[in-house]
């Protein structure tokens, strides 16, 4: 038998079919675990960095309101100074002046004077134009973008007469972040709003930062692209107006997507490989199961090809413990009685044409006893066969014995206690006296099995074969044997009935002459 090729019973049939199942099986559910896996996955990690950004914009906008309360607190104490000073700006206490570039009074009536620091007559001009708020707070302003904003605060000042401004130009440093403030791998913006320019952004590392367009939702987690790199963003929104009368800031903290992100890079990066391995031995698998189930079917199946074109002695052994191995003892089972039942059939076309041709009881009983050993197996057998219709009839005995045929003439008588024509199986020491039992003995047998040869209720012949123990012959074995003493039967009577017309017709009825 040819062995078991796998590959060629993928491309087509029940092989392509069970391993298109497998793979839908396998694959399917673990990919999308997989994929609900990097779902999950992608969304916590989203939360997270959605979270991380949102701190650190919140973060720094507290720090920058806590830098211009501290910037408003010393803008007081220079107001109060400057009033108690009568419009003038004394020289003491100077370190309040560190976080302010200049300082100017803007009388009720009259043109700006400069108090300290710069002169900025074009910025100080546009800002005397703007009036404090009516109920006397702080008022900040700040225009410009980058390197260029410009800052102040205006206070109202009790300097000799009602309606004057103290203006102080901050320094933008002593508001912005500290980069030291500022997470790792972090770009953090203040934009006042979502449509301007930034009037300042920081980098961790103290590097120039990149001005990432603000975004228009505080709620949500924006992807932006800056020369080439992709930036994630989260941007919280600073309420000045209570305080400082001013509109509010927005503080946008971002970082690279592929900073922000790593995480989820490294997870592909575990994932991916253990997704493929896991198809792999989907695969390893289902070719495995494949071919344990394949494997014994071809065999079956070659075998089965194999017994219709001729080959009796065709098996299959399957030792797989399953429903293949029941399979493939009942093809064995199956074939053995195809076999027997043809063996039966040819020994029956045997015995009708040699007595058809006139060949001796001898040359008959012989091939009958090879037929039976076909079917029994048993070393000893013996095929008895009479022809006569007296009260003790001469039978022709032929027994086959280790391959080897001898040939007797005993008398039956047919009143005999064991011609009932039933199926008989007895010990060796109780067989008939007629028949010779050494050779059983000598093949190391203990039973023997008689099948009588029967014609109208009259015994003319018997098969006896030999065993081992009691019960050596199944019923099958037993039916064949009835089946096969049946035809010997019928065809021994047809030849005694020629022959008895033969002398009726050829030899005188008194004397037996012809």
């Amino acid at each position: 038998m040819r062995e078991f090729s796998f590959l060629p019973m993928l491309k087509q049939g029940v092989g392509r079919k069970i391993f298109t199942l497998f793979l839908i099986a396998g694959v399917l559910p673990v990919g999308f675990t997989a994929w609900l896996a990097h779902h999950e996955f992608s969304r916590a990690d989203d939360e997270r960095v959605f979270e991380s950004l949102h701190r650190t914009s919140k973060t720094q906008g507290f720090d920058i309101l806590s830098r211009l309360m501290q910037v408003e607190q010393q803008a007081l104490q220079l107001a109060d100074m400057i009033a108690e000073a009568g419009g003038e700006l004394p020289d003491t206490r100077h370190f309040l002046l560190n976080d302010f570039l200049s300082v100017a009074l803007r009388p009720a009536n009259g043109d700006v004077e400069l108090l300290y620091g710069i002169r900025s007559s074009g910025y100080f001009s546009r800002l005397a134009e703007r009036r404090p708020a009516a109920s006397g707070k702080t008022q900040l302003t700040i225009e410009g973008s980058g390197s260029s904003v410009r800052m102040a605060m205006l206070l109202p000042v009790d300097a000799g007469e009602p309606g004057a401004v103290a203006i102080f130009r901050i320094r933008p440093d002593a508001i912005w972040p500290d980069r030291s403030t500022v997470p790792h791998n972090t770009h953090v913006c203040i934009y006042p709003d979502s449509r301007s320019a930034a009037f300042h952004c920081v980098h961790s590392s103290g590097a120039s930062s990149l001005a990432i367009p603000a975004i228009a939702d505080d709620g949500v987690l924006a992807v932006r692209e800056i020369d080439g790199e992709k930036f994630v963003s989260q941007q919280w929104e600073l309420f000045l107006g209570s305080r400082f009368d001013a509109p509010s800031w927005l503080i946008a903290s971002s970082q690279p997507t592929s900073f922000a992100f790593q995480s989820r890079a490294d997870f592909l990066r575990v994932f991916l490989p253990a997704f493929l391995a896991v198809l792999a031995l989907i695969v390893l698998l289902s070719f495995r199961a494949i071919g344990q189930s394949l494997g014994p079917l071809k065999r079956l199946g070659d075998a089965a090809r194999a017994l219709s074109g001729g080959e009796r002695g065709s098996r299959v052994e399957l030792a797989t413990g399953d429903e293949f191995e029941t399979l493939g003892n009942a093809f064995n089972d199956m074939a053995d009685r195809l076999s027997s039942q043809i063996t039966m059939l040819e020994a029956m076309s045997e015995i009708d044409n040699l007595i058809l041709t006139g060949a001796e009881i001898d040359s008959v009983c012989e091939a009958i006893c090879h037929t039976l050993q076909k079917i029994t197996g048993s070393p000893c057998i013996t095929a008895a066969a009479a022809l006569g219709r007296r009260s003790a009839t001469e039978a022709h005995i032929v027994t086959l014995s280790d391959s080897k045929i001898s040939r007797a003439r005993v008398n039956i008588p047919e009143s005999a206690p064991d011609s009932t024509g039933q199926f008989r199986l007895v010990h060796v020491d109780d067989a008939p006296g007629w028949l010779d039992t050494r050779r059983c003995h000598g093949c190391g047998l203990s039973h023997v099995a008689m099948t009588p040869v029967r014609v109208s209720q009259r015994t003319i012949g018997y098969f006896v074969i030999g065993g081992e123990r009691e019960d050596f012959l199944a019923e099958p074995q037993q039916g064949q044997l009835a089946e096969l003493a049946e035809h010997f039967a019928v065809a021994l009577d047809a030849l005694e009935r020629e022959q008895e017309l033969y002398r009726r017709a050829n030899f005188d009825a008194l004397t037996g002459l012809p």
